[in-house]
């Protein structure tokens, strides 16, 4: 393997290969004998299944780096790639000041200035009537007779163009030394920041009076027309609903 290779020209040896939690199951933690932790993606045919794309993952990772919220990448290549591990505490439940970094940091991340990247059309962008489409297609007919729904999906327009994460909940939050982080990009994709936001929302993972708390300094961070944004979050809610049952689906199989 490529990235074994690489750690050997590191002078690193590998201790211990253990599988990361994830519905995908396509990381692992790897440890050397320096005690040097990673987080290895493979591109396995799962993988690809799911519509990820790892070497987009790395892209994105090394474009926002500046941001100094995300992993930063050690090696990649086509089959694989190797995540610097953040050593941090993952946070056991929301409160203000949780929040409030949280905004912060989406609200940065999804003012992160597009028009000055090159080479833009490289990076993935995420249509979401595709992405349901996608799934849809993996499936067989039995199992697309018992959704309730079916194709064609509606065609949304964005309220804006970003850089969305696409994966925002609390298992994916890293705390260290008061500064947060955000792991697991493996979604990250040009998309509707409203769309971001209609997947926070429907995860459920804040309670209404903590998601208002959120969107307060999201929208005072960001300067984003909150009436707009949020009219266009209630007409992804039915849509992401439909995603989120593909891609159950899916993983059962």
């Amino acid at each position: 393997m490529q990235w074994q290779n690489w750690l050997n020209s590191q002078q690193q040896a590998v201790s211990s290969l253990e599988p990361l939690a994830g519905l995908t199951a396509c990381s692992h933690l790897v440890t050397t004998n320096s005690q040097q932790r990673y987080v290895l993606r493979s591109q396995t045919a799962r993988a690809t299944d799911f519509g990820i794309d790892y070497q987009q993952e790395v892209q994105f990772l090394n474009l926002i780096a500046p941001l100094g919220f995300s992993p930063s990448v050690a090696y990649y290549d086509q089959y694989s790639s190797l995540l610097n591990w953040i050593e941090g505490t993952p946070p056991s439940k929301f409160n203000h000041q949780l929040i409030e970094q949280l905004a912060n940091l989406v609200a940065n991340l999804h003012l992160f200035d597009l028009q000055a990247v090159a080479n833009l059309e490289q990076f993935t962008k995420l249509n979401l009537a595709e992405r349901c489409q996608f799934l849809w297609n993996k499936l067989s007919s039995e199992q697309q007779a018992t959704l309730g729904f079916q194709p064609p999906f509606l065609a949304i327009s964005p309220f804006k163009q970003a850089i969305c994460h696409h994966d925002i909940h609390l298992a994916n939050l890293i705390q260290k030394n008061d500064k947060l982080f955000l792991i697991d990009w493996e979604y990250c994709a040009i998309s509707d920041p409203a769309l971001d936001l209609t997947m926070l929302v429907y995860s459920k993972q804040l309670t209404q009076i903590q998601m208002d708390y959120f969107l307060k300094h999201y929208f005072a961070k960001t300067g984003f027309d909150r009436t707009a944004c949020m009219a266009k979050v209630e007409e992804y809610l039915p849509e992401v609903d439909k995603l989120n049952r593909l891609w159950f689906s899916l993983q059962a199989i």
